[in-house]
C-alpha cells in the first residue's frame, strides 16, 4: 500500500495537471488507469471525477466516453463500500457497520448518467 503511494500521487498530479491544461482525453485515460490500479480502494478518489472526464472529453457527436459512463453504471459492477468505524466506540463486542452502493447512488454519477443518455 505504501510502496505504491508515490505512483499513486504522480499519476494523480498528472491527471490534474494534463486537465488544467485542456487534454482532457489524457485526464479521463489516466484516471481510468488509476482506479483500475486499485479499484476495490481508489486511495486516490478517481470515482469523484470520472465521470466529469467521461462527459468532458468527448464532443457530443462522439458516443464512446458517454458508452463507458453508462455501461459502468448499468453494469453494477462497480460497488462502494464504506465501513463506519466511529457508529460505537463504547461497545466493542458490537460489529462494525458497513454499507454499499451503486455508482448511481452517488449524486455527481447520476448526474452524469441522465446527462449521457440525454446526450
Amino acid at each position: 500500500e505504501r510502496i505504491n503511494n508515490g505512483f499513486f500521487s504522480a499519476l494523480f498530479r498528472l491527471m490534474q495537471t494534463s486537465s488544467m491544461v485542456g487534454c482532457l482525453n489524457t485526464s479521463f485515460a489516466i484516471s481510468k488507469f488509476l482506479l483500475s490500479l486499485d479499484p476495490l480502494r481508489d486511495p486516490m478518489g478517481v470515482l469523484l471525477i470520472l465521470d466529469y472526464f467521461a462527459l468532458a472529453s468527448s464532443p457530443p457527436s462522439v458516443t464512446e466516453n458517454e458508452t463507458f459512463l453508462v455501461d459502468s453504471v448499468d453494469s453494477n459492477m462497480v460497488q462502494i463500500y464504506h465501513r463506519d468505524d466511529d457508529v460505537d466506540k463504547k461497545n466493542s463486542s458490537a460489529a462494525i457497520p458497513s454499507y454499499k452502493c451503486d455508482l448511481i447512488d452517488m449524486p455527481n454519477w447520476a448526474y452524469s448518467y441522465a446527462l449521457a443518455l440525454y446526450r
